[in-house]
Order: C-alpha cells, then structure tokens, then sequence
C-alpha cells in the first residue's frame, strides 16, 4: 500500500463520507470501495476514467454503479495520506458549486485542525482538539 486514505471528520467526531458509503447499496458500496482501494493503491497516478483534477488541490474518485454516479472529493495531505472530504451521487452532467465549496471547506478545517493538534501535542504531547481525519474501517471484503 503506497498511500494511507482517510476520511474527514467533522469536530464532532462525525464522518459524513462513511454515513454516504453506509447509505448505498451493498453493491454500490463495494464499487465504490474498490475505487477507494484503487486511490490507496497509486494515488494520483489513476487514470482519468478513475480519478480527475477538480481545481486547485481538490480532486474527485469516479466510480459508477448502475447508472449512478458517485463522486467522492479529496485532497492529498502530509506522508502520502489522501482525506476524503465529501461524497456525493453525481445527478447533473456538471458538479455543483455547492459540492466544491463544501469540499474546500473541509480541506480549510482538516488543514487547521490537525496543524493546530500538532502544535499543542509538541508542547504538552496531549491534544484536546479532536482530529480533523479518522482511518478508514470500511474496506472492500474479498
């Protein structure tokens, strides 16, 4: 495994592209699973038919199943991690404003929150602000 993906997590400990996996079907979701596998496996070196630049630094996995669209929104972080900040089902030909906005939004707040946590654990090696990532625990089963 080259790269580690992981989730974002709201500070309430919310993970809102785990509740979106949770949300579809048991096919779906492995599709969409194996294209997660696919992002951990080569990162950014996937295919256009897998993976495309959305602006900036936000990218977006597309998988489909059944006619469906899914689009899952991430960025690439420190020591080869990608957080996946947003999930959605693809319902128009374009992306919505909306969707990118809140994808940069979230890539703002994993970005502040874990640098903020990285200072306050070298000064008293104990943090009291929740972490902005959680590891992923939903894994295609073989």
């Amino acid at each position: 495994m080259d790269w580690e993906v992981l989730y974002y997590q709201s500070e309430r400990g919310e993970s809102p592209v785990e509740e979106f996996l949770l949300s579809l079907s048991d096919k779906a979701r492995a599709k969409c699973l194996s294209y997660i596998d696919q992002l951990e496996q080569f990162g950014n070196r996937l295919p256009s038919n897998f993976a495309s630049k959305i602006e900036d630094d936000l990218w977006e996995l597309r998988p489909e199943f059944g006619g469906v669209e899914h689009r899952f929104f991430y960025f690439t972080f420190v020591n080869r991690q990608i957080v996946i900040v947003h999930a959605v089902k693809k319902k128009s030909q374009k992306l919505k404003p909306s969707d990118i906005a809140t994808a940069q939004e979230r890539i703002v707040q994993v970005r502040r929150r874990e640098a903020q946590r990285q200072q306050e654990q070298e000064k008293s090696h104990e943090s009291q602000i929740p972490p902005a990532v959680r590891s992923r625990t939903n894994r295609e089963e073989s």
